[in-house]
């Protein structure tokens, strides 16, 4: 099992770091974006990536801060 994080900002203008701070020692890779979580699933890059990243068995993380992230979850996808 590995942890995958997903930093996530709204603007451009945001920092990223204190949730860098937080994921990086612990997870095995994280994403980040800096887009609106309000956006469809399709239209986050960086979002589909990390899904796409998951394997079997994996725990995603979100950012700290979040209370309501739809991207914590534990995978159950099949490997390929």
């Amino acid at each position: 099992m590995a942890l995958i994080g997903l930093v996530r900002v709204s603007t451009d203008k945001q920092k990223t770091q204190r949730q860098r701070d937080a994921l990086d020692p612990i997870c095995l890779k994280v994403f980040e974006e800096k887009i609106t979580g309000k956006l469809n699933t399709d239209d986050r890059p960086a979002l589909l990536d990390a899904l796409s990243y998951i394997r079997d068995g994996d725990m995603s993380l979100p950012p700290p801060s979040s209370t309501s992230n739809p991207f914590a979850i534990e995978s159950t996808r099949s490997p390929c």
